[in-house]
């Protein structure tokens, strides 16, 4: 049976300082935690120890406004949710709230070397 070692980063008093001050610059709770290297319930807590005003979870009507313009753009819902900072799940609540029906989600299809070759040769005819 062999161990997993468990990675822990350490926040000393001036990450924490600096965390509060990257996450009072505009950052997300996610954004600070890879900046960082700790978890995002990590980040959390120190940003709560140091003061920070907790700003809500989920998208204000500005950023629904900019979520919908974006996804009707044509861009996907991970997409939104990259550039207005929350999950995809999150932007799709929120236009579906808004009465915008959602595009099916994409489907992925795997390549395997077999039908990379089959495909290969019906290009070649």
């Amino acid at each position: 049976m062999t161990s997993i070692e468990k990675v822990q980063n350490s926040v000393t008093p001036q990450m924490a300082i600096d965390m509060v001050a990257l996450y009072n610059s505009g950052a997300s709770i996610n954004e600070v935690a890879r900046e960082f290297k700790v978890h995002r319930e990590t980040a959390a807590r120190h940003l709560r120890a140091g003061g920070a005003q907790m700003r809500s979870l989920g998208l204000n009507d500005a950023q629904v406004d900019l979520a919908a313009e974006l996804y009707l753009s044509g861009l996907t819902l991970a997409q939104v949710g990259e550039r207005v900072g929350v999950a995809q799940g999150t932007v799709g609540r929120y236009l579906r709230a808004r009465g915008i029906e959602l595009r099916p989600p994409l489907i992925r299809v795997r390549v395997t070397p077999h039908c990379q070759k089959r495909e290969n040769a019906v290009l070649k005819e």
